[in-house]
């Protein structure tokens, strides 16, 4: 793999980690709209496919 090769895949890995880190952003304030609106904790994990972790994290974040 030539240096310029490995450049742009360090690039294309950073832009994933990036898009990942807005993608999580998006969907913790989600749950925490979700809570305000009063919802369960279960019924947010239900409809956002998330684990019980998440839900925590993005509550406490």
């Amino acid at each position: 793999m030539t240096i310029a090769e490995q450049l742009e895949e360090k690039g294309l890995e950073k832009g994933r980690a990036e898009e990942r880190k807005k993608a999580l952003e998006a969907t913790y304030a989600s749950v925490r709209r979700m809570s305000d609106m009063g919802m369960s904790t279960e019924v947010i994990k239900q409809a956002l496919q998330l684990s019980d972790e998440q839900i925590r994290e993005a509550l406490h974040n």
